[in-house]
């Protein structure tokens, strides 16, 4: 059975599995296809939530070849690390957008004293 996961940047992720496969174990495969912690997934089919980890994809009702939502949940607990930084160095605020032509990720470092926001530029992916 062919799905198609579509992330929150409109990414599309195709995986093909058994139909008897555990929710849980299709989680997993999308960590390693979309780069999303599984405890931060969230996946909806035909407008409802998948919740049940146990319950095969063919319990769930899920049809071959469908679309399906995957989402990463606000307020998840983060599995990575953040390194941290020295008192004086700022943080580039950066803002992802998809297009015709790929993502572009649009990067403003914040005002240091005396020295206005600059403008970095798009970066595609």
């Amino acid at each position: 059975m062919e799905l198609t996961f579509i992330n929150d940047l409109g990414q599309p992720f195709v995986v093909e599995i058994d139909p008897n496969m555990e929710l849980e174990n299709v989680m997993a495969l999308l960590e390693a296809e979309s780069g999303v912690p599984v405890a931060e997934q969230s996946i909806s089919y035909e407008g409802r939530e998948l919740s049940n980890p146990k319950a095969t994809i063919r319990e769930l009702g899920v049809q071959g070849n469908s679309a399906m939502l995957l989402l990463r949940r606000k307020g998840a607990p983060s599995t990575t690390r953040t390194r941290r930084r020295g008192p004086k160095q700022p943080r580039a605020l950066c803002r992802a957008s998809q297009t015709d032509a790929g993502a572009a990720v649009r990067c403003r470092a914040p005002a240091t004293a005396g020295d206005r926001a600059s403008e970095h530029g798009s970066i595609r992916c």
